[in-house]
């Protein structure tokens, strides 16, 4: 059996080289590059949505999310009632933008209970009263409330996400790969708040060690430390000795469901740095959205989000939220801020995959969800 390492000629899985094949890539090599449909009109509850959102192209993206929230309630459901062991890890579920021209939007399952070196593909064709049976189970699973739709959704009815789903799937046909989760790498290696430093600020184990991860976002938590956020996973790993840029500091508290902590520095170690809003809130990426970050490995680099977890643009408690871009990151870069071109944070490093993966990605922890949990402004 190919696995991805042992490829013969002529081989189909997908799985060959080249090995710099990213997630768009592979999407748009195994379902094809054509662009989707506007689906801001693909029928009445579909335009209802875009007189709210007043933007073809996100009420497009948030018609297929809708789809896909829906669908992936379904699947689980299905599967919690299904008389079969259980996986020996919950799948993760990314929405992927692909596609040239006009956006398209499928879903990648990584699925621990599929044989390595298989892919599953194809189109979901479901009706519309398993769409809101669906949509019932998402919306309970993840304790979504009128009242916590975001402000500039605000004339959006939850009850109309599963008409919406529905109109999407008559409009354009929507996709999904399942394959087993590739094997992937941690990324660990007096200022206005929250900002950004200008230059990448290590976090080390000791004075003069190399470091092991990257400085997120400088800012005070609610007793009004000031300090910076980085990934927990490369703080757990590397011992309770922290020096940022050289210096020690303090780890004050940690969150591993967003795998994220804040560190006490002093404020006289704060360097030169940008102020910026805060995180990006209500709203998946835009399409293509350009993004910046400035890893301590990588130094600074460009890139753009190619998929999402499937609740947002709904931050839950409780949940990994995460945000797609190329492999863009490196060993030494956990922690460090994703950063758009309105100076909102999307994320913070967290992993990418490891050197011959299928199909290649960083990840990174949902911004918003970070500040949440560790109560920083």
């Amino acid at each position: 059996m190919c696995n991805g390492w042992n490829h013969s000629g002529g081989c189909d899985c997908g799985f060959g080289p080249p090995y710099d094949r990213d997630v768009a890539d592979y999407f748009d090599q195994r379902i094809g590059s054509e662009g989707g449909r506007d689906l801001s009109s693909a029928g009445p509850y579909s335009r209802s949505l875009n007189a709210v959102v007043k933007n073809d192209v996100l009420t497009t993206q948030l018609a297929s999310t809708f789809l896909w929230q829906s669908y992936t309630g379904l699947r689980s459901r299905r599967t919690r009632r299904a008389a079969r062991p259980k996986p020996t890890a919950v799948a993760t579920i990314y929405i992927v933008r692909h596609g040239k021209g006009y956006p398209r939007h499928d879903l990648l399952i990584f699925d621990q209970s599929i044989e390595p070196g298989k892919v599953e593909s194809g189109i979901v064709e479901v009706g519309t009263n398993d769409l809101r049976l669906g949509w019932r189970t998402f919306r309970a699973s993840y304790s979504i409330r009128q009242n916590a739709t975001p402000k500039w959704l605000s004339g959006l009815s939850l009850a109309d996400v599963p008409n919406i789903a529905s109109e999407a799937m008559k409009a354009q046909e929507h996709f999904f790969i399942a394959m087993h989760p590739p094997r992937v790498v941690w990324t660990s290696g007096s200022v206005a708040m929250p900002s950004i430093a200008a230059v990448a600020l290590p976090i080390s184990s000791s004075a003069q060690g190399s470091g092991f991860a990257t400085a997120g976002v400088i800012s005070a938590d609610k007793k009004g430390r000031v300090g910076v956020t980085t990934a927990f996973h490369a703080v757990e790993k590397n011992g309770k000795s922290l020096f940022v840029t050289g210096l020690p500091c303090s780890l004050r508290s940690s969150d591993p469901i967003t795998d994220s902590c804040f560190i006490e520095i002093a404020s006289a170690q704060i360097p030169v740095c940008s102020p910026c809003p805060g995180p990006l809130t209500g709203v998946t990426p835009g399409q293509g959205e350009a993004v910046i970050f400035e890893g301590a490995t990588s130094g600074r680099v460009s890139t753009v989000v190619i998929g999402w977890t499937p609740e947002l643009p709904w931050s839950i408690r409780g949940v990994q939220s995460r945000i797609l871009t190329p492999a863009v990151t490196n060993g030494g870069d956990s922690g460090a801020a994703l950063v758009n071109k309105n100076g909102l944070i999307v994320g913070f490093a967290q992993y990418r995959t490891a050197f011959n993966a299928a199909i290649a990605h960083s990840a990174w922890i949902w911004g918003e969800s970070v500040f949440t949990a560790l109560g920083i402004q």
